[in-house]
């Protein structure tokens, strides 16, 4: 086996150099190449070859470079991705003063600012296992599901809420339901007679439309433990408005009741899915024969996480709708559906993309066409459902959300005029962006809508929605987006602030700094240092040494992972990037230019570019195989390395 690589400065403090040092010492090619017999970093003559002590008896492993620029070639990632693996989620208790309703329930977590940090998880309990349940303590057969939360919620550095919404089948006066489930012991068998018949006629009528309304609610701050019992159950003030003003009233309402759940680690056998695209499982998953469901992790992303998998999912989050005088019925309902064509919308046949997830307990295999909210009876709905769709790949500017609002009525599901809203997801190359949208409600369904179609005005009829993008190929910046897909200059990306998407996309953003140096623009190259310097500036490392004399000898680790992992040694077109780096070193050592501390901080980030793409290049030419290394560097394809010493030596005198 050969010795592990180490880099010169491990076990060591960090060598600060003054500016007139940094110049000669920090960056120059003596100290770039280590031998069987000379130690990294010392000095030796210059030499007309940066490999003339080439010794065979080294393997290409130990042929590595003492300033840690790069490992050269390209490693496994899986001892950079960041895993956290995913907990079980067991609901074992439920408890309330009636069981003759079947119960659908949403659970998910939030952050002490009322930030949603998972998807939902999607359950049902029957009345009768809700009766077994509560008289024979017969399990729920609820199946466990999992969710990946962030080590500082886990390690109980930051309290999270655990947020439990239970509806019912939609009732004709959901307010009287409400009431009846609450605590109260002088609560006459006639009144639950009454609501027993009650209910029966509701399925009559309702069972078959698949409408649901909330029936109570369910929050409390916890530290990660083992379980959690006794959580209370709430009776809702009316039309939920949102679930961080109803954590906020939570001690206002009445109980109804309470549930129980343990939160605990996976285990080998056990898949955790999500969709189509995600899944989980432990290296010793051989005898794997448990599939649950993976709630998806929504939270704020990581500052210093590069998208490593494909995720591109879109979070719809409907919160209110006014018809204004348009509004004849006494509830509101929306249907959700993703479309790639604006033709005459017809619910019969929709032509709709398959999607949406369903909100079904489990794992999910199939996608929908549509997503039904829950009822509202609000003049003004108001709702806290979540749509989650799975975005197509690519976008086009045809794709968008149409929303179906219904006026119905509640007492004997009757519908009145359907509304109609659009909101495109991808124009002028970029995807919608997060945040709360005014959505403008069409007049009529006509052909061609997106362009063609009349809407109300948005004072008084609209459908205001929060958007959330979890995208590992859609960044949410939008001159991030356009410098990526080449469409916005280096200079339009150095005026933005510091942004996640600069390091979840750095690859990219690598990639397109590297067209800029095949372009040879001298004021693009100067403005492409200043954006590694954005990009050093991370959340964990906000500290500009710029006002200092000396230079710290650091590299940051998400720029030279990215290099390492994702950036090739030639381009597409099959040249190499030390030849395209080549012509570009008179510029970015030009003595005429002043201004040089970026330059001199980030050049690394060029050095390690031209010696990742050396080391392919004799890779591809198969020189690592050769016994003698030396004739190889005096024929022709082995001049390359002389000429790029040449203008190093050149740069640093």
């Amino acid at each position: 086996m050969p010795n592990q690589y180490r880099s010169v400065f491990d076990g060591k403090p960090p060598l600060k150099l003054s500016l007139v040092q940094g110049n000669e010492e920090l960056f120059s090619v003596d100290s770039l190449v280590q031998t069987e017999n000379r130690k990294p970093g010392t000095r030796r003559r210059k030499s007309k070859y940066l490999f003339e002590y080439y010794n065979p008896k080294l393997s290409e492993i130990d042929l590595l470079y003492s300033a840690n620029l790069t490992n050269a070639k390209c490693q496994s990632l899986e001892a950079d991705l960041k895993i956290r693996k995913p907990s079980l989620i067991e609901i074992t208790g439920f408890k309330t003063n009636l069981s003759l309703d079947n119960l659908y329930c949403r659970m998910s977590f939030y952050d002490k600012d009322y930030i949603k940090l998972t998807s939902n998880f999607y359950f049902v309990i029957t009345a009768e296992k809700l009766k077994n349940h509560m008289e024979n303590n017969k399990t729920l057969e609820i199946p466990i599901a999992s969710a990946v939360l962030k080590k500082e919620y886990i390690a109980n550095l930051c309290q999270v809420f655990v947020v439990l919404e239970v509806y019912k089948q939609m009732d004709s006066d959901i307010n009287f339901a409400r009431e009846i489930y609450c605590d109260d012991t002088k609560r006459e068998v006639k009144v639950i007679k009454k609501y027993n018949d009650h209910c029966k006629e509701s399925i009559k009528v309702f069972e078959q439309k698949g409408y649901l309304q909330l029936l109570m609610f369910s929050a409390k701050l916890i530290n990660f433990q083992a379980s959690y019992s006794n959580i209370k159950l709430v009776k809702p003030n009316g039309d939920p408005k949102d679930v961080g003003s109803m954590i906020r009233d939570i001690e206002k309402m009445k109980p109804c009741g309470e549930w129980s759940f343990k939160y605990r680690g996976t285990r080998p056998e056990i898949v955790h899915i999500d969709g189509p695209y995600r899944m989980f499982s432990s290296e010793k998953n051989e005898t794997s024969t448990l599939n649950i469901l993976m709630l998806t992790d929504i939270s704020p992303p990581e500052t210093d996480e590069i998208y490593m998998d494909y995720q591109n999912l879109l979070f719809v989050y409907p919160s209110e709708v006014s018809l204004g005088k348009e509004k004849k019925k006494s509830g509101i309902i929306l249907n959700v559906y993703l479309r790639d064509s604006d033709s005459l919308f017809d619910e019969s046949n929709p032509d709709a993309l398959k999607m949406i997830f369903p909100c079904q307990e489990g794992v999910i295999e199939n996608l929908e066409t549509r997503f039904t909210s829950s009822v509202s009876i609000d003049k003004v709905g108001h709702f806290i459902d979540e749509v989650k769709i799975q975005l197509p790949f690519p976008l086009n500017e045809k794709h968008h959300l149409l929303f179906v609002i219904k006026d119905i009525n509640v007492d004997d599901g009757s519908e009145g005029k359907h509304f109609f809203a659009k909101l495109p997801l991808y124009q002028k190359g970029l995807v919608v962006q997060g945040g709360e949208h005014i959505i403008q409600v069409l007049k009529d369904m006509v052909p061609n809508y997106l362009q063609q179609g009349e809407c109300y005005d948005t004072a008084k009829v609209y459908v205001k929605a929060n958007i959330q993008v979890v995208s590992s190929v859609y960044p949410q910046d939008p001159v991030i987006a356009q410098f990526i897909s080449g469409k916005a200059t280096i200079n339009d990306i150095r005026d933005i602030e510091y942004h996640y998407d600069l390091v979840h996309f750095l690859p990219c953003i690598l990639q397109r700094c590297i067209d800029v140096l095949n372009d040879r623009k001298r004021e693009e190259i100067y403005e492409m240092f200043r954006v590694f310097r954005i990009i050093d500036l991370t959340k964990e490392n906000k500290t500009d040494d710029d006002t200092e004399d000396k230079y710290l000898v650091y590299k940051n680790p998400l720029l030279l992972n990215a290099i390492n992992h994702f950036i090739p040694t030639k381009t597409s077109g099959g040249h190499y990037l030390c030849t395209i780096i080549l012509s570009t070193l008179p510029i970015i050592f030009d003595k005429a230019e002043t201004i040089a501390k970026e330059r001199l901080k980030y050049v690394w980030i060029i050095f390690a570019l031209i010696i990742k793409s050396m080391v392919g290049y004799y890779e591809d030419k198969k020189v690592f195989d050769l016994t003698n290394f030396h004739d190889f560097c005096m024929t022709e394809n082995g001049k390359i390395v002389g000429e790029i010493y040449l203008y190093y030596g050149d740069m640093m005198k």
